[in-house]
């Protein structure tokens, strides 16, 4: 017996945002607040910017209404492909070697949000094994000192 295919939801907000006719994030607000929805346009952007951890199901049916789409065009269950894996450890490296150039660390959130978790080994490849607390901390010293 073959297991189905592992499949993820993909948020689709900013596509239907741009195929919508109020095309812009000011419009969307605007939108929204005349439906009596109450949302800032800090979490309306994080909304657009990627998928949400969680959406209360009043404010999906306020982003609805206010788009004139129904809640399956703002979700989408697509399969998980092996072949998106090469691109996310491509992503990964490129980034961090980007910002390694500018001193800075990476950050995850910029990549695809809805790309396939990595195994352990995959995350070793990428950026080496998981780093344990500082034993430089003042605070480790002292329990080693104590004990």
């Amino acid at each position: 017996m073959t297991s189905p295919p592992r499949m993820t939801l993909r948020w689709r907000l900013r596509p239907v945002l741009d195929a919508s006719r109020l095309k812009t994030t000011t419009g969307l607000m605007e939108a929204l607040q005349r439906g009596g929805a109450r949302v800032s346009r800090t979490n309306l952007l994080r909304l657009l910017a990627g998928p949400p951890k969680s959406v209360n199901l009043a404010l999906l049916e306020h982003l609805c209404r206010a788009l004139a789409c129904t809640p399956q065009d703002l979700l989408d269950w697509v399969p998980v492909s092996a072949q998106d894996k090469p691109t996310v450890l491509k992503a990964i490296r490129d980034q961090s070697r980007a910002r390694a150039k500018k001193g800075q660390t990476p950050d995850a959130t910029v990549l695809k949000l809805d790309a396939p978790r990595l195994s352990e080994e995959e995350r070793r490849q990428v950026g080496g094994p998981r780093i344990r607390a500082l034993a430089a901390h003042p605070m480790a010293r002292r329990r080693e000192e104590k004990s």
